[in-house]
């Protein structure tokens, strides 16, 4: 799964929203590639792309990944705009597993540094700690409930336990901001769930 985020556009909207339609009009039509994608728009100036596999049970190819970043990369460079940052997620075998990816995609953008070179940024590479996924889905339905309720002394119970995983001797860095992206990033999804939009 890879994730792309663009630089903020004019307040032109139609053409955003031509830009939007190019975009994925570009990568749509790339042979080999483009009838095993998915794309959906996750926030005005990002969007997400599953790419899929060509063989069952296996990743897509790491060639694959850099076709569409390159070309991605280099559409926003032919129109003189300030390249995108992607980020891209570990390998999903299942189609249940496609809303980890992601948020290891998301995840990955999160850890981009403007001072690096690149602007893409594979999952693999950044270290994020996290328990069974299973636990994120409770945590944010709770979070959910919590938020619906306005029942606000229940947080500190819920997030004892993150704190406490905080409070560790010898924790590396990298392991505490994991963390703690992880805790946001639950809390953003709860948010956006109660809003009723992505993002």
């Amino acid at each position: 799964v890879l994730a792309v985020r663009m630089e903020p556009g004019s307040n032109r909207t139609d053409a955003d929203e031509l830009q939007r339609r190019a975009l994925v009009d570009s990568f749509v039509r790339l042979e080999g590639i483009g009838d095993r994608l998915i794309h959906a728009w996750t926030a005005e100036r990002e969007l997400s792309i599953a790419l899929g596999s060509p063989v069952p049970a296996q990743a897509a190819p790491a060639t694959d990944q850099d076709t569409m970043c390159w070309h991605i990369r280099w559409h926003f460079r032919g129109l003189g705009l300030a390249e995108p940052v992607i980020g891209i997620s570990r390998p999903v075998f299942r189609l249940a597993g496609l809303r980890q990816g992601l948020s290891e995609s998301l995840e990955a953008l999160a850890c981009h540094d403007p001072q690096d070179a690149s602007p893409v940024i594979h999952h693999v590479d950044i270290i994020v700690a996290r328990t069974d996924p299973g636990d994120y889905e409770e945590i944010e339905t709770a979070l959910l409930g919590l938020v619906q309720t306005g029942a606000g002394d229940g947080f500190i119970t819920l997030l004892q336990p993150w704190f406490a995983a905080l409070r560790q001797q010898d924790a590396p860095l990298g392991w505490i901001q994991g963390l703690a992206m992880n805790l946001v990033m639950s809390a953003l999804r709860a948010g956006s769930r109660v809003a009723g939009e992505p993002g």
